[in-house]
């Protein structure tokens, strides 16, 4: 449990729950019909905005007031266009985007009733308290505190939404069916709309049943921990299907500290000294745990919005919902390491080769004219972000992002939902990361994590080397070989981006960073090799398998000649790494 030391003073005074501008009906039968009625009355709209005067705000505003009448699936859908800035007007994005936490509320007497039959016990006999009207809604449950009697300590009980079940699963096989026929059309088939269903339904089938989330935040709360970010305690005796309890914590919402810092900034400034908190600090734990999650431990909190961040004493902070959990695949996961690590470089044209891999397969598209614009737009960027002339919303990744989205859409280029879903988790972060550091650039924060990313992975070798050998040189052989195909891919047409002068000096430079990796491992392999002719006993019977499977039989060396290859690539690492931080190109 959280100690009470991390509990910060209140920031604000609760002021109930921001008005509604529709109460979600959630009604309707089952059947596909149901599901047929409400896209022909959305139609329906869509061709009234069309033909009206009002400005696109305006349409946007209408769009989304109608799906939070919808609520259910709509609710998803919804959401997940929100991030097709490639595809929709910025006006319609933000407007999507305010349905992240926007929902209404459920009677508290339908709330008792679920919690008793899934739990198997009257309310009073599991809380000595319970507070009828919830604190927060969503469009599959409500949050509602409650003190457990057993033990009196103050949980969060997250209830969900009568009848939403049968409701997206309802929607589910009609939106099925549209996607595969929209898959067969020609001139949509850019949109991939049978991976936008596989997401759709992914995302749906793990938030509908609360032990998934349950187990979630468990494994969650073991891999943050290192992390110095804390996950809630979930009470799993007092878990099921639509019931979920976890401890409740005792900080303010992020959502509140921006609310804040327009409103009131003195009384926030006060409040941060109070609280020893640095948001600058906090601002760099938020972003260097967010790449942790998704480079180093493969799980990441896919909904980051401010609302699910919480603000603790002594610059610590918390996560909360974790509803959406997202994983990515091996190679997947790589490229998109690759991809900022050649962002961060300011290789941009390299970074965009390794996007269009992600897109595959891809229709005959002009390469280098695809390369140049994302080159320009990039530098443009970079100018803004760096700038100090610029505002907090001018340097937002959002404009960014929305420029490269279009720059896909112009040359009818598919984009990887796996991208899309990890950009609405650093968009969402972005808010966060931005306010509470003005000083925050990408591309610091970015090399700023590389490094400590590479500090632990030095720490952790010994540790880790018998659980992880043969997947961190796997890791490495494929991002080494993806690193090649980028360099060949982009070198035999540099001429329409820089000189050939640029080009040599870039291929150095990246020749150099390849060069010092792949002699890092070769120093771990020596190391391995050593070890298995000396002293084999250290080495698990699958490690020295797979040494003899992969390496054959080697001469036996003395370990005078070992520890002298171990020298040799230790002094050519460390030429290789002074070269690789020259920059050749001034």
């Amino acid at each position: 449990m959280l100690s009470s030391d991390f509990f910060p003073t209140p920031l604000v005074i609760e002021a109930g729950r921001e008005s509604q501008d529709a109460v979600a009906k959630y009604e309707g039968g089952t059947s596909l019909l149901s599901s047929a009625f409400v896209i022909l009355r959305f139609c329906g709209l869509l061709v009234t905005l069309h033909f009206s005067r009002l400005d696109r705000r305006a349409k946007a505003r209408r769009i989304r007031i109608f799906i939070e009448s919808r609520g259910g699936i709509w609710f998803k859908i919804a959401q997940i266009f929100g991030v097709r800035r490639d595809i929709l007007p910025a006006e319609y994005c933000d407007e999507l985007d305010k349905l992240q936490d926007r929902a209404s509320v459920f009677s508290p007497d339908e709330s008792r009733r679920i919690i008793e039959e899934d739990l198997h016990q009257p309310l009073t006999k599991l809380f000595s308290k319970f507070s009828a009207e919830p604190v927060a809604a969503a469009s599959i449950g409500q949050v509602h505190q409650a003190v457990l009697r057993s033990t009196g300590v103050r949980v969060a009980v997250k209830v969900q939404r009568p009848g939403i079940v049968a409701i997206f699963h309802r929607d589910l096989a009609f939106v099925a069916l549209i996607a595969h026929f929209l898959d067969k059309v020609t001139l949509t088939r850019r949109m991939r709309w049978s991976e936008m269903f596989a997401e759709l339904e992914r995302m749906t089938n793990e938030e509908l049943d609360y032990r998934i989330e349950a187990g979630s935040m468990i494994r969650m709360r073991k891999s943050l921990k290192p992390h110095r970010v804390y996950v809630p305690k979930v009470f799993l005796p007092y878990c099921a299907g639509r019931v979920l309890v976890a401890e409740w914590i005792n900080g303010v919402s992020m959502a509140d500290y921006l609310r804040a810092q327009h409103n009131d900034p003195s009384r926030l400034q006060a409040w941060l000294r109070a609280n020893d908190i640095e948001p600058a600090k906090v601002g760099r734990r938020l972003f260097d745990t967010m790449q942790r999650q998704i480079f180093e431990d493969n799980q990441f909190h896919a909904d980051l919005h401010p609302g699910n961040i919480i603000l603790l004493r002594k610059s610590r902070l918390a996560l909360i919902d974790f509803g959406a959990i997202g994983s990515l695949d091996n190679s997947v996961r790589n490229r998109l390491l690759l991809y900022n690590q050649f962002m961060t470089r300011g290789d941009y044209a390299r970074a965009m080769i390794v996007l269009l891999r992600l897109s595959a397969p891809l229709p005959p598209i002009d390469f280098y004219g695809v390369i140049k614009d994302f080159v320009r737009c990039q530098q443009h960027v970079h100018m803004v972000t760096t700038s100090k002339a610029f505002s907090h919303g001018e340097k937002m990744l959002h404009p960014a992002i929305r420029e490269q989205t279009q720059i896909m859409a112009r040359h009818h280029i598919p984009v990887s939902w796996d991208f899309l879903r990890l950009h609405r988790s650093q968009l969402s972060l972005d808010v966060s990361v931005r306010y509470l550091d003005p000083s925050f650039e990408y591309e610091k924060l970015m090399n700023r994590y590389f490094r400590s990313a590479r500090r632990r992975e030095r720490e952790g070798a010994d540790a880790a080397l018998v659980d992880n050998i043969h997947q961190l040189l796997t890791n490495i052989r494929e991002r080494t070989a993806e690193a090649k195909e980028v360099s060949t891919l982009l070198d035999g047409g540099m001429d329409a981006l820089t000189s050939s002068w640029m080009r040599s000096a870039s291929a150095l430079e990246h020749t150099m960073y390849v060069l010092q990796n792949a002699l890092g491992w070769i120093l771990v392999l020596i190391g391995l090799l050593s070890i298995n002719q000396h002293l084999p006993s250290l080495l698990p019977a699958f490690l020295r398998a797979w040494i003899a499977h992969f390496l054959g039989s080697l001469p036996r060396l003395s370990l005078i000649s070992w520890a002298a290859l171990l020298l040799l690539a230790f002094f050519m690492r460390r030429i290789a790494r002074r070269l690789s931080a020259v920059n050749f190109r001034r």
